[in-house]
């Protein structure tokens, strides 16, 4: 663009000495030929205004590492071709947070449409969203263009490699898959056992009095009701950003979100109904889904990884532990990237904690494995997870 305005002006500054130095008809002619030509060309820009129509047209989902078929498609309303429109096209997984952007280039015929196909490639699985950002139309000579913003986008799913492993199920071999447990260690809602005993203030609920204590300490005495332990499993996904946390690389967290996908449908090969969790940063809950089929996972994978996730010193297991006070496992699979021992203090919580910790290469040096837990890297998660004890 700036070597094409360079040049127009070295020709008027041109055509203009020629026109002082040679006085003819010749210098005459070439002076309002150009200026005639300046003004078609900035007349022409204005007839492209807003002529150009673009959408859009992806496949709803796709495998990582595959080109995918997806195309511009635009209109041109003006009986004026076209020469040169440039579309500024803007690429971001969510899950990963990647962004790239590209600059596609084509021509247009007069009321004519035109497929213009795009190389969109991702490495990693996610909701990729694509968008126009901007459409600039060019004159026939590059002098001058015109700037749209037409609002158009497309998402397409990346999906995640499910690689098979095996699970045993150890400690769940003598319980019944939907038995449930009492927790000594939180307080609850189930009038079958109780907790504790506590004096009454005001807002307790009237049917937990205690009337046999009541009646001999002459005071109000509640009593504090156990909490049921679900014996099904969880199997939680950390999605939290934090500055300890490795899955700021997208290597790590799409290597986490196979790992915790490929867990699950495991659990549901062997017969066992569970639990899946992750931590919805945009709304800051815990989302947990009970599932009993594969068919069921398939149905929430779209909203799985499409997970938008925002910078968070709070972790997913911490998160369970102190604000889900409704729902309680008595065994948690926890697939994270942090480095620490906070999982393994949750022993004493009411649940059992067995971490997988996704790490790259470098950290697999340092890092120390945790009491029930196991690391793994990327490049070698299926040989790392093919036996899995829970």
């Amino acid at each position: 663009m700036y070597r094409t305005r360079m040049r127009a002006v070295i020709w008027f500054l041109f055509v203009f000495v020629f026109y002082l130095f040679y006085d003819s008809y010749f210098s005459l002619f070439l002076i309002v030929s150009s200026v005639a030509m300046l003004l078609f060309l900035a007349f022409s820009i204005r007839m492209y205004k807003n002529k150009v129509q673009i959408s859009i047209v992806a496949p709803e989902t796709i495998n990582k590492r595959e080109a995918s078929e997806c195309y511009i498609e635009a209109k041109n309303q003006s009986f004026l071709p076209i020469v040169k429109v440039k579309c500024n096209l803007k690429i971001i997984n969510s899950l990963t947070n990647e962004i790239s952007n590209q600059e596609i280039y084509f021509s247009l015929n007069g009321k004519s449409k035109e497929r213009i196909y795009i190389d969109v490639k991702s490495l990693f699985c996610g909701n990729v969203k694509m968008s126009v950002e901007t459409v600039n139309c060019f004159d026939l000579l590059g002098l001058f263009f015109t700037i749209d913003y037409p609002k158009v986008s497309e998402e397409m799913l990346v999906l995640p490699n499910i690689f098979d492993m095996d699970v045993d199920l150890f400690e769940n071999k003598s319980k019944n898959n939907e038995a449930f447990a009492y927790s000594s260690e939180l307080a609850g809602m189930n009038s079958s056992e109780i907790f504790g005993i506590k004096p009454y203030v005001p807002g307790d609920n009237i049917k937990n009095i205690h009337w046999k204590l009541s009646s001999k300490f002459d005071e109000l005495i509640m009593k504090e009701l156990s909490e049921t332990a679900d014996h099904s499993l969880l199997v939680l996904l950390d999605t939290s950003l934090s500055d300890g946390n490795q899955n700021h690389n997208p290597v790590v967290f799409d290597a986490m979100m196979e790992a915790f996908l490929s867990v699950s449908r495991a659990l549901l090969e062997g017969g066992q109904s569970h639990s899946i969790g992750w931590l919805n940063g945009k709304g800051n809950e815990l989302q947990i889904e009970k599932v009993f089929s594969q068919n069921h996972v398939l149905n929430l994978i779209k909203m799985i990884i499409s997970i938008e996730r925002v910078k968070q010193e709070e972790s997913a297991l911490d998160f369970y532990f102190e604000k889900n006070e409704h729902t309680r496992f008595s065994q948690i699979v926890y697939i994270t990237s942090q480095q620490g021992d906070k999982e393994a203090d949750m022993w004493g919580r009411g649940a059992q904690v067995i971490t997988l910790r996704c790490v790259t290469l470098s950290g697999r040096e340092e890092s120390t494995v945790n009491e029930g837990g196991v690391v793994f890297t990327p490049e070698s998660m299926k040989k790392d997870l093919r036996q899995l004890v829970i």
